[in-house]
């Protein structure tokens, strides 16, 4: 579901959100391990990490998902796939960004490239999160390290003390989100895995 954040784009807050800067140290599995902001201006950087037990390639499924990530990411209203088959990857979110009583609404269409099983660039081509662009890049064998990059600079508002602090719970959110999507089909896969007949 990252110039601008939130990213990513995985999707809704994460759209959003913006940082840069963080350590990496130890990752407990199925844990959002590190998230950083860092704002210049008004543009805002973001950096994040976290960690699954499942295969890269079912972390991909979830991260590719384009037309379902709204089902499982807070926030995000809508996220659906624009293009036409064999066109460039346009991908079009709707979602809320709110923090006490303040609340905006994103709207935002993603340019987006795959590099399978590797990585997923976005960039903002339309909607009010331009500039933005980032990254989320798996890493790791036979479990999965999922790290979020983005920078942005929104068309709107954000309170410049408490701004960044609530922006890095609300990606918090959106990654757990996502990481609760890669346990549940990684559970229905052990299930329908047990129960294949016998040869």
């Amino acid at each position: 579901m990252a110039g601008r954040i939130q990213g990513p784009d995985l999707a809704g807050r994460l759209l959003i959100a913006a940082a840069t800067m963080f350590a990496i140290g130890f990752v407990r599995a199925d844990d959002v391990a590190s998230i950083a902001i860092r704002r210049a201006d008004q543009t805002y950087e973001v950096m994040a990490c976290a960690s699954t037990t499942a295969t890269p390639r079912l972390a991909w499924q979830v991260l590719t998902d384009f037309d379902h990530l709204s089902d499982f990411i807070p926030d995000m209203r809508l996220s659906r796939v624009i293009s036409a088959p064999g066109e460039p990857l346009r991908v079009e979110q709707r979602g809320t960004w709110h923090a006490l009583f303040f609340q905006r609404r994103i709207d935002v269409v993603f340019a987006i490239e795959l590099d399978p099983m590797r990585a997923i660039t976005f960039r903002a081509v339309d909607g009010n999160l331009r500039p933005m662009s980032g990254h989320l890049r798996l890493t790791g064998r036979p479990d999965c390290r999922i790290e979020y990059r983005a920078q942005s600079t929104p068309a709107f508002w954000i309170p410049p003390l408490i701004g960044p602090a609530l922006m890095r719970g609300q990606i918090r959110e959106q990654l757990e989100g996502m990481l609760r999507e890669i346990r549940r089909r990684q559970q229905v896969l052990a299930t329908s895995t047990r129960h294949l007949p016998a040869d």
